[in-house]
């Protein structure tokens, strides 16, 4: 296929989902999910609490959380990464929403989150291949790397805009259920 069919075949709705890397729910699931993860460490970042919890949950565990992946189930590992995150996801979102978080709560409810997200990137993107035709593998990195980098972009800015129309309970509770569309794809 040349650039200018390329082109002309991304363009057509009913095939926008016929490129490929566009057409497996598992890439655009995780997509979902790390921007409204963008969008509720925005508020921790306000709070002082994401660089310290997840720059420290990233140094004290990225070595030990390549092996799991390698070792079990991968599938099952990221079942069990994604409920984690989900627990604690929702107990920020229900600590806000009693008026009961503390700037400690938050730390150590971000340093689980973070320890999680450690745990299931590098599974991520090892079941990548088995979940992905090979013909769609490299796009489907490809859009696995963009997605990373325009969750950063994104979410802080979207979380900042719904912070200030919704409130913080609202951006915790949509990250807590962006991890059961992740949830629901996977299983």
């Amino acid at each position: 296929m040349d650039c200018m069919e390329a082109v002309a075949y991304a363009d057509v709705p009913e095939f926008a989902d016929r490129r490929p890397g566009f057409r497996h729910r598992h890439v655009h699931a995780r997509r979902g999910r790390s921007v409204a993860d963008g969008v509720a460490r925005r508020r921790a970042a306000a709070g002082g609490s994401h660089s310290d919890g997840v720059g420290v949950a990233v140094l004290c565990s990225g070595a030990a959380c390549r092996g799991p992946g390698d070792i079990f189930d991968r599938r099952r590992l990221i079942v069990t990464t994604e409920v984690w995150m989900a627990s604690a996801a929702a107990a920020i979102a229900a600590l806000t929403l009693l008026h009961w978080i503390t700037p400690w709560m938050l730390l150590l409810l971000t340093v689980a989150l973070s320890i999680g997200d450690a745990l299931e990137a590098p599974t991520w993107r090892a079941i990548l291949p088995e979940v992905v035709p090979r013909e769609d593998l490299l796009p489907a990195i490809a859009l696995n790397g963009i997605e990373f980098n325009l969750a950063r972009a994104i979410g802080p800015a979207l979380g900042g805009f719904l912070i200030a129309v919704a409130g913080v309970a609202t951006a915790f509770t949509l990250n807590a259920l962006s991890f059961l569309v992740v949830l629901w794809v996977i299983v």
